[in-house]
Protein backbone atom coordinates (compact mmCIF):
# COMPACT_ATOMS: atom_id res chain seq x y z
CA UNK A 1 0.00 0.00 0.00
CA UNK A 2 2.77 2.06 0.97
CA UNK A 3 4.56 1.75 -2.26
CA UNK A 4 1.70 2.42 -4.50
CA UNK A 5 0.90 5.36 -2.51
CA UNK A 6 4.27 6.57 -2.79
CA UNK A 7 4.91 5.89 -6.60
CA UNK A 8 1.15 7.64 -7.55
CA UNK A 9 2.41 11.16 -5.45
CA UNK A 10 6.27 10.34 -5.92
CA UNK A 11 6.72 10.52 -2.27
CA UNK A 12 8.56 7.73 -0.11
CA UNK A 13 6.17 6.64 2.34
CA UNK A 14 7.70 4.68 5.30
CA UNK A 15 6.55 3.12 8.88
CA UNK A 16 8.09 2.18 12.07
CA UNK A 17 6.48 -0.36 14.06
CA UNK A 18 4.22 -2.94 13.53
CA UNK A 19 0.91 -1.81 11.49
CA UNK A 20 -2.71 -2.87 12.19
CA UNK A 21 -5.38 -3.44 9.96
CA UNK A 22 -9.00 -5.03 9.39
CA UNK A 23 -11.22 -5.99 7.11
CA UNK A 24 -14.25 -5.59 8.66
CA UNK A 25 -16.72 -4.11 8.96
CA UNK A 26 -14.49 -2.13 5.91
CA UNK A 27 -11.00 -1.87 5.59
CA UNK A 28 -9.28 0.02 8.22
CA UNK A 29 -5.13 0.42 8.54
CA UNK A 30 -3.32 2.11 11.24
CA UNK A 31 0.26 3.16 10.28
CA UNK A 32 2.71 4.03 13.38
CA UNK A 33 5.57 6.00 13.02
CA UNK A 34 4.92 6.94 9.27
CA UNK A 35 7.19 9.55 7.45
CA UNK A 36 6.82 10.95 4.20
CA UNK A 37 9.72 12.64 2.07
CA UNK A 38 10.55 13.32 -1.24
CA UNK A 39 13.00 10.62 -2.54
CA UNK A 40 16.71 12.25 -2.33
CA UNK A 41 15.45 14.94 0.22
CA UNK A 42 16.68 15.36 3.72
CA UNK A 43 14.46 16.74 5.51
CA UNK A 44 10.64 14.54 6.16
CA UNK A 45 7.61 16.49 4.38
CA UNK A 46 5.22 15.03 6.73
CA UNK A 47 5.80 12.93 10.02
CA UNK A 48 2.90 11.47 12.18
CA UNK A 49 3.40 9.14 15.86
CA UNK A 50 0.23 7.64 14.13
CA UNK A 51 -1.96 7.87 10.97
CA UNK A 52 -5.10 5.80 10.47
CA UNK A 53 -7.12 5.50 7.58
CA UNK A 54 -10.58 3.66 6.76
CA UNK A 55 -12.58 3.17 3.56
CA UNK A 56 -15.58 1.59 2.36
CA UNK A 57 -15.34 -1.92 -0.07
CA UNK A 58 -16.54 0.05 -2.59
CA UNK A 59 -13.87 2.51 -3.20
CA UNK A 60 -11.65 -0.54 -3.62
CA UNK A 61 -13.75 -1.69 -6.46
CA UNK A 62 -14.38 1.35 -8.27
CA UNK A 63 -11.68 3.42 -8.94
CA UNK A 64 -13.62 6.74 -10.23
CA UNK A 65 -15.53 6.91 -6.91
CA UNK A 66 -13.15 8.47 -4.27
CA UNK A 67 -14.69 7.68 -0.91
CA UNK A 68 -12.72 7.60 1.96
CA UNK A 69 -14.63 6.93 5.72
CA UNK A 70 -12.05 8.60 7.81
CA UNK A 71 -8.45 9.85 7.96
CA UNK A 72 -7.26 10.31 11.73
CA UNK A 73 -3.28 12.23 12.23
CA UNK A 74 -1.42 11.72 16.07
CA UNK A 75 1.26 14.52 16.15
CA UNK A 76 1.66 14.91 12.58
CA UNK A 77 4.50 17.14 12.18
CA UNK A 78 4.55 19.20 8.45
CA UNK A 79 7.32 20.82 6.72
CA UNK A 80 6.22 23.78 5.05
CA UNK A 81 9.89 24.11 3.20
CA UNK A 82 9.92 20.32 2.12
CA UNK A 83 6.38 20.76 1.42
CA UNK A 84 6.94 23.90 -1.42
CA UNK A 85 9.24 22.02 -3.24
CA UNK A 86 7.38 19.10 -3.60
CA UNK A 87 4.55 21.11 -5.10
CA UNK A 88 6.79 22.76 -6.75
CA UNK A 89 8.22 19.45 -8.79
CA UNK A 90 5.02 17.95 -9.44
CA UNK A 91 4.03 17.39 -13.16
CA UNK A 92 0.81 19.10 -13.92
CA UNK A 93 -1.20 16.75 -14.92
CA UNK A 94 -3.84 18.65 -16.93
CA UNK A 95 -6.96 17.06 -15.28
CA UNK A 96 -9.36 18.54 -12.77
CA UNK A 97 -8.81 18.59 -9.37
CA UNK A 98 -11.19 16.01 -7.27
CA UNK A 99 -12.03 16.44 -4.00
CA UNK A 100 -12.68 13.18 -2.25
CA UNK A 101 -15.73 12.59 -0.04
CA UNK A 102 -14.59 11.79 3.65
CA UNK A 103 -18.01 10.59 5.58
CA UNK A 104 -16.70 10.65 9.03
CA UNK A 105 -14.18 13.48 8.24
CA UNK A 106 -10.30 14.43 9.00
CA UNK A 107 -9.01 14.69 12.34
CA UNK A 108 -5.55 15.72 13.78
CA UNK A 109 -3.95 16.24 17.98
CA UNK A 110 -1.50 17.34 18.82
CA UNK A 111 -0.25 18.47 15.33
CA UNK A 112 2.98 21.35 14.37
CA UNK A 113 3.52 22.74 11.49
CA UNK A 114 6.97 24.45 10.59
CA UNK A 115 8.07 27.55 8.11
CA UNK A 116 11.01 29.61 7.71
CA UNK A 117 10.50 31.75 11.16
CA UNK A 118 7.57 30.83 12.59
CA UNK A 119 5.65 27.57 13.98
CA UNK A 120 2.46 26.36 14.41
CA UNK A 121 2.16 24.25 18.01
CA UNK A 122 -0.02 21.87 19.62
CA UNK A 123 -2.36 22.40 16.25
CA UNK A 124 -6.01 20.37 16.68
CA UNK A 125 -7.92 19.71 13.45
CA UNK A 126 -11.44 18.19 13.64
CA UNK A 127 -13.60 18.31 9.77
CA UNK A 128 -16.74 16.29 10.68
CA UNK A 129 -17.11 15.50 6.77
CA UNK A 130 -16.45 16.30 3.22
CA UNK A 131 -18.61 16.11 0.14
CA UNK A 132 -17.74 17.73 -2.58
CA UNK A 133 -20.07 20.75 -3.42
CA UNK A 134 -21.72 20.74 -0.23
CA UNK A 135 -20.98 22.44 2.84
CA UNK A 136 -18.01 21.98 5.39
CA UNK A 137 -16.67 23.38 8.83
CA UNK A 138 -13.46 23.13 10.22
CA UNK A 139 -12.63 23.54 13.65
CA UNK A 140 -9.14 24.51 14.32
CA UNK A 141 -6.84 25.63 17.23
CA UNK A 142 -3.28 26.29 18.23
CA UNK A 143 -0.80 28.63 18.74
CA UNK A 144 1.44 30.65 16.21
CA UNK A 145 4.53 31.64 17.34
CA UNK A 146 7.16 33.71 15.56
CA UNK A 147 9.95 35.54 17.50
CA UNK A 148 8.42 37.25 20.67
CA UNK A 149 4.71 36.75 19.21
CA UNK A 150 1.88 34.29 20.42
CA UNK A 151 -1.19 34.08 19.02
CA UNK A 152 -3.47 31.63 20.43
CA UNK A 153 -6.63 30.94 18.21
CA UNK A 154 -9.53 29.01 18.46
CA UNK A 155 -11.13 28.91 14.93
CA UNK A 156 -14.13 27.35 13.11
CA UNK A 157 -14.12 27.97 9.22
CA UNK A 158 -17.37 27.34 7.25
CA UNK A 159 -17.51 26.72 3.81
CA UNK A 160 -20.81 27.14 1.42
CA UNK A 161 -19.26 24.40 -1.32
CA UNK A 162 -16.59 22.35 -0.15
CA UNK A 163 -13.77 23.14 -3.11
CA UNK A 164 -11.69 25.48 -4.74
CA UNK A 165 -13.73 28.39 -5.10
CA UNK A 166 -16.83 28.85 -2.32
CA UNK A 167 -18.23 31.46 0.38
CA UNK A 168 -17.01 31.60 3.62
CA UNK A 169 -17.52 32.75 7.34
CA UNK A 170 -14.74 32.34 9.26
CA UNK A 171 -14.71 33.21 13.39
CA UNK A 172 -11.42 33.72 15.72
CA UNK A 173 -10.25 34.18 19.19
CA UNK A 174 -7.82 33.58 21.49
CA UNK A 175 -4.68 35.90 22.78
CA UNK A 176 -2.08 37.89 21.59
CA UNK A 177 1.01 38.25 23.17
CA UNK A 178 4.38 40.14 22.52
CA UNK A 179 6.68 41.19 24.81
CA UNK A 180 4.86 42.86 27.66
CA UNK A 181 1.92 43.18 25.75
CA UNK A 182 -1.16 40.65 26.54
CA UNK A 183 -4.61 40.80 25.36
CA UNK A 184 -7.18 39.11 24.12
CA UNK A 185 -9.01 39.18 20.67
CA UNK A 186 -12.00 38.27 18.42
CA UNK A 187 -12.11 38.15 14.64
CA UNK A 188 -15.18 37.54 12.44
CA UNK A 189 -14.75 37.81 8.58
CA UNK A 190 -17.07 37.08 5.73
CA UNK A 191 -15.93 36.73 1.88
CA UNK A 192 -15.38 34.13 -0.54
CA UNK A 193 -12.40 32.62 -2.11
CA UNK A 194 -11.22 31.33 -5.85
CA UNK A 195 -8.20 28.87 -5.82
CA UNK A 196 -9.14 27.60 -9.48
CA UNK A 197 -6.73 29.89 -11.27
CA UNK A 198 -2.88 30.14 -11.26
CA UNK A 199 -3.58 33.20 -8.97
CA UNK A 200 -5.44 32.44 -5.74
CA UNK A 201 -7.70 35.33 -4.63
CA UNK A 202 -9.22 35.87 -1.00
CA UNK A 203 -11.90 38.49 -0.48
CA UNK A 204 -13.11 39.76 2.90
CA UNK A 205 -16.36 41.47 1.89
CA UNK A 206 -16.44 42.05 6.03
CA UNK A 207 -13.67 41.95 8.60
CA UNK A 208 -14.43 42.96 12.31
CA UNK A 209 -11.81 42.79 14.80
CA UNK A 210 -11.93 43.32 18.62
CA UNK A 211 -9.56 43.82 20.72
CA UNK A 212 -8.43 45.91 23.97
CA UNK A 213 -5.96 48.93 24.18
CA UNK A 214 -3.28 49.45 23.18
CA UNK A 215 -4.66 46.95 20.20
CA UNK A 216 -7.28 48.45 18.02
CA UNK A 217 -11.25 47.75 17.17
CA UNK A 218 -11.02 47.62 13.11
CA UNK A 219 -13.63 46.94 11.03
CA UNK A 220 -12.26 46.72 6.71
CA UNK A 221 -13.06 44.54 3.86
CA UNK A 222 -10.60 43.92 1.06
CA UNK A 223 -9.06 41.38 -1.22
CA UNK A 224 -5.82 39.67 -1.71
CA UNK A 225 -4.01 37.88 -4.44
Amino acid sequence: VLARAGTALGLELSIEGTPEYALRPEPRLVLPGLTVRQPGASAPLLQASQAEISLPWRTLWRAEEVVVTRIALVRPRLDMAALSQWLRERPASGEPFTLPTITQGVHASGGEVTGATWSLRDLELALPELRPGAPATLDASGRFLQKDLALDVAAQLALATAGLASDYTLQASGRIAKGTLDRPYALDAKGRFDARGPVPELQANTLRLRSQSPLPDLDAKGAVS
